[in-house]
């Protein structure tokens, strides 16, 4: 997998971005598997840590933070 990441198709069509997270530090992402010429995509901020949106979505959903998770 390391070799194929590293592979020259690989970093001609962008494949594998480096890209500096909300904590400063770089990172390695993924990046838009289908090049369309006239509405091209990118790779703009690195994710989201994973729970940073629970408590956003579940107010979104009416609950609040009384509301006890079972």
């Amino acid at each position: 997998m390391a070799e194929m990441l590293e592979g020259s198709l690989f970093k001609e069509r962008e494949m594998v971005l480096e890209i500096t997270g909300k904590d400063g530090k770089p990172s390695k992402a993924l990046g838009v598997p289908v090049k369309l010429s006239e509405t091209p995509g990118s790779v703009r901020t690195a994710a989201v840590g994973f729970g940073e949106s629970t408590s956003v979505i579940l107010t979104e959903l009416g609950y609040s933070e009384e509301d006890e998770v079972s």
